[in-house]
This record gives C-alpha cells, structure tokens and sequence, in this order.
C-alpha cells in the first residue's frame, strides 16, 4: 500500500477531492454520504511542557487555569469556552486562548512543547509526549470531553481491497493505542 497523506485541520470533501479515505475527529458526524467506521474514542486532556509548570506553577483546581497561558485550537479562529468535565459529574467552562489561538493542530502542539502555555489535546495526540516526559499531564481528574476518530469513505461497494486493509489496520491500531494511554 502506498500512501499519499494530506494533513490538514480542515475539513476536505472526500469525493471531491479524489481521496479514498479520511480520518476525522469530532465528537459526532454531521450526515453525510460518506461510510463512517469509528477506530477510536479517547478524551481530550489538559497538558503542559515541564518548563512552563516549572516557572509558572502546577494548576491544583480549575480556578487556577484562569491564572495561566491557556492556548486554544480554534480551527474556525473563532474562541469558544472549554468545556471542562470532572469528578462526580462536576462541569467547568474556562475562557482560552486568550493569549493564544492556532488553527493547527501541529502549531499548537509544538507551542506547548516549547512552553508557551496549557492546551487540550485528544490522548491520542500527546501520548508519547507524556511517556517521554516532555509534557506533563495538568488536572488529571478533569478532561474536556470525548473525541471519536473516525474513517471516512465513499460507499463500501467502492472501497478499493488495499484502502479496507487500512481502514482495518487504523482501527487495529487505534484501539491498541487508547487502551493504553492515560
């Protein structure tokens, strides 16, 4: 199989742009004429690089986020208030990105692997980053809700033997990789 990868924050049309399959992340799909196969869903956790909690101290509730950097991705440039859930079905909004907001998911993660700040990130996304210690998980208890990974085709009829031995091979690995994260 040969893979030929657009990565990318935006939504594409699948069809219409000639791709025989997409990953998406959402917390649900809107309809669509797409088949949708979920390979994962994982929460989306506060972190930070050691240096910023070094210097700017570890948050012990969520009232203390509003004392830091909160960087936020915002993929439609417009901020919206994270949606913080906790122990025993306690809630918070928190207003972030008010320093920083990126419409990249690559551009977020290497600012805060530089230290500029807390962001949410899906499990998934930073899990290595926390088993090699260059960031640290902030709140434990608290997560931002749930997203699911999807893979997304055109009607299974169509779908090509190697494009279904990968969207196997995703969900393969994907449920490998949640078990063990956090």
């Amino acid at each position: 199989v040969a893979v030929d990868l657009c990565a990318d924050d935006q939504l594409v049309d699948v069809v219409g742009g000639g791709f025989d399959l997409a990953v998406r992340i959402a917390p649900t799909l809107p309809d669509s004429q797409l088949v949708a196969r979920e390979l994962a869903c994982c929460p989306r956790i506060l972190v930070a690089a050691p240096a910023y909690l070094a210097s700017h101290g570890l948050p012990r509730q969520v009232a203390d986020l509003d004392n830091h950097l909160l960087l936020a991705f915002t993929p439609s440039g417009a901020g919206a208030p994270w949606q913080l859930q906790g122990p025993r079905g306690a809630t918070a909004s928190v207003e972030a990105g008010q320093r920083l907001r990126m419409d990249a998911t690559p551009a977020l993660h290497a600012a805060v692997l530089a230290g500029m700040g807390i962001s949410l990130f899906t499990a998934l996304t930073v899990q290595e980053d926390l088993r090699a210690g260059r960031l640290i998980r902030v709140l434990p208890a608290w997560h931002g809700g749930h997203r699911r990974y999807f893979a997304l085709y055109p009607h299974a009829r169509a779908l090509a033997p190697k494009v279904r031995a990968l969207v196997d091979y995703l969900a393969a690995h994907y449920a490998g990789q949640v078990g063990a994260i956090v």
